[in-house]
């Protein structure tokens, strides 16, 4: 075989090895493979510098700074001593392994050995012969990031061969790395109990719009500050989640939600490169059709940097049916792209949900939830009382007024009081804004 063909084998066996790695699934790390041409000085002044080239495949473990890797390369040089010009080629193939280490942002550094088998050829004038024999090298290489998957790498070392020469090379070339496949937790999700429909209120939509409270009011009012009932955190990969958490939430405020955070967490950056294309997904199955994406402030962070972000879901009305304070599986996750390699992250964590009925005082404002103006039992109540007040003759009262009289009287015939909870009583809950107080929906007042 020429060395052409020789040369062409080799190349093409590479690809198809490298190609195979690729498509199949692996856990283990990174899997990356390039070709890189370069050049080689034998240590032997009869010899002249020569073209080498390689193709080679590298599997980087996801949790160690160690590498293995899979050579196929030529190398070829001519003699200058010799009465009549002879080449010299070599094929073979090699593994080997080394330290995989991140020493700067913008770079890696590669240093380790190989051994393996190649077989050399000696051309002079129209006779060949071939021997093959054990060969050994020693290297050193930098690796850079160009763009999405690709680096440059440039790398060089001593190679030598029992039957030949030592060899000093220098190479550059460039390296695909196909990505790293994320091994992924099933998640886990909360039964869901089967229970039979109930009616549930639904809170009040205002038919127009609200008044501005007065000057002293507004400024009296304080945004309700999230108090989150338990902590997460994972450290595992190049971005860290911190301080991750969710408050407790209330169903009768699930419209609030929407536009209005329910949780809070930090991204760290702790590499020493840029981190991008960051995205979060916040899903509670069991009461969210589908996962949400947050809106963060920015999809890059910089080495050393952190951010924070709101968690914000859109409940579906299911929310409304717990009629029992519950805790329910919720998951985070984080996808970004670090060292152009795309990862994700799935943190599993609780949310608590109150009941249905449960509201918190730190703002008076909440109690008009409850408000049901719509409910059937509801209306109902107040168009009797309303048609009775106006087919009840003339009278000088204003029509408004004799309408809230009658339906005072009304509540009244009907037995329904204001009887102060012993165990949850106004005056204290309200003095205390994360006091979680009972309250009833008008229907539930009239049942």
């Amino acid at each position: 075989m020429t060395r052409t063909g020789i040369l062409a084998a080799c190349l093409v066996g590479a690809l198809l090895f490298c190609t195979a790695f690729a498509a199949a699934e692996t856990t283990a790390g990174t899997l990356g493979f390039g070709i890189v041409p370069g050049g080689h000085i034998p240590n032997d002044t009869g010899l002249v510098t020569g073209p080498a080239g390689q193709a080679a495949i590298w599997l980087r473990p996801a949790s160690l700074p160690v590498y293995g890797d899979i050579e196929v390369g030529v190398r070829r040089t001519s003699s200058e001593g010799l009465a009549e010009q002879a080449n010299i080629q070599t094929a073979g193939g090699y593994a080997g392994a080394g330290l995989y280490l991140p020493v700067l942002p913008f770079a890696n550094l590669r240093v380790g050995g190989r051994v393996g088998y190649g077989t050399t050829t000696l051309e002079q004038g129209a006779s060949s012969v071939s021997q093959g024999a054990l060969g050994w090298s020693v290297l050193g290489g930098v690796d850079v990031p160009l763009f999405g998957q690709f680096a440059l790498t440039i790398q060089g070392g001593v190679n030598a061969h029992v039957n030949t020469y030592v060899a000093y090379e220098a190479a550059l070339g460039v390296i695909w790395s196909p990505g790293q496949v994320i091994e992924r937790t099933p998640r886990e999700r909360a039964p869901r109990e089967r229970r039979e429909p109930e009616p549930t209120p639904e809170p009040l939509v205002a038919e127009t719009p609200e008044e501005a409270p007065p000057d002293d009011e507004a400024a009296a009012f304080v945004e309700p500050q999230l108090v989150m009932t338990q902590i997460v955190e994972d450290t595992s990969e190049d971005l860290h989640l911190l301080n991750a958490g969710f408050a407790t939430v209330f169903p009768v405020f699930y419209r609030y939600y929407v536009d209005n955070p329910i949780g809070a967490a930090t991204l760290r950056n702790d590499t020493r490169r840029d981190i991008n294309d960051i995205k979060v997904l916040v899903n509670i199955p069991q009461f969210m059709d589908l996962p949400q994406q947050q809106a963060l402030p920015k999809t890059s962070l910089s080495s050393g940097e952190e951010m924070k972000i709101d968690l914000s879901v859109l409940f579906t009305d299911r929310l409304l049916a717990v009629t029992e304070g519950t805790r329910v599986a919720a998951a985070i996750d984080i996808s970004f792209e670090s060292r152009g390699v795309d990862e994700t992250i799935t943190v599993n964590t609780i949310l608590d949900v109150a009941n249905r009925n449960a509201m918190t005082w730190d703002d008076t404002r909440k109690a008009a939830s409850f408000v049901t103006a719509k409910d059937p039992a509801v209306l109902t109540f107040a168009k009797q009382v309303a048609a009775t007040v106006r087919t009840g003759g003339r009278s000088v009262v204003n029509t408004n007024l004799r309408t809230g009289m009658a339906m005072l009287e009304a509540m009244n015939l009907h037995g329904i009081r204001y009887v102060i909870d012993p165990t949850t009583p106004y005056t204290e809950l309200s003095d205390n804004a994360q006091a979680i107080d009972f309250l009833q929906f008008p229907t539930q007042t009239f049942t």
